[in-house]
């Protein structure tokens, strides 16, 4: 079993800019965009689980899971940016969906990405990163961004995989070497 932790490379919330940029919102009116990028040899794996872990801040609420307290994970089938809303939202794969909770109890946010990081393997859709939404009314949620100053803190994308792995570690091995000379 393999175990990849990859930081999330860019995250924003949206339709305006948080305005502290160390933070990420979700509910209350927000939106939060990431992108992480996939090791190079995933593919060469069977990749059993993917998990988004975002730690919370105590600045924003609970959601919990009550009928307000649903969000959503999309992935993104465009690129986008903090300007991108300026012109339209990016499009999402609807089919792809990945609905969860908010546990009160919990300092970190896992959110099960498991399909659609495979369906990012299997280029259908491309990684474009994932959309992080949910009703207006719902609770706001805030979290360490990729800016935020723990860097044990900040957003990842952790893969558990089975398979292939190119760098295995070096093991010693008793032997006898004879040198004629």
């Amino acid at each position: 079993m393999n175990i990849d932790d990859i930081l999330v490379g860019s995250a924003f919330s949206v339709p305006q800019q948080c305005p502290d940029e160390r933070l990420l919102f979700l509910g209350g009116g927000y939106s939060t965009v990431l992108y992480a990028p996939l090791p190079p040899c995933m593919g060469f794996r069977s990749l059993r689980e993917a998990r988004l872990v975002l730690f919370k801040l105590p600045v924003g609420g609970t959601g919990g899971c009550g009928p307000r307290g649903r969000y959503f994970a999309y992935p993104l089938l465009d690129f986008t940016s903090v300007c991108g809303y300026a012109f339209a939202p990016p499009r999402i794969d609807y089919a792809l969906k990945t609905e969860f909770c908010d546990d009160p109890q919990s300092a970190a946010l896992e959110i099960d990405i498991t399909r659609i990081a495979n369906a990012w393997l299997n280029g259908c859709p491309e990684n474009r990163g994932l959309l992080l939404t949910t009703h207006e009314d719902a609770p706001r949620l805030a979290f360490a961004s990729d800016r935020f100053e723990i860097a044990g803190m900040r957003p990842m994308l952790r893969l558990v995989s089975d398979g292939i792995v190119f760098c295995q570690a070096l093991s010693a091995h008793e032997c006898e070497v004879t040198v004629n000379g």
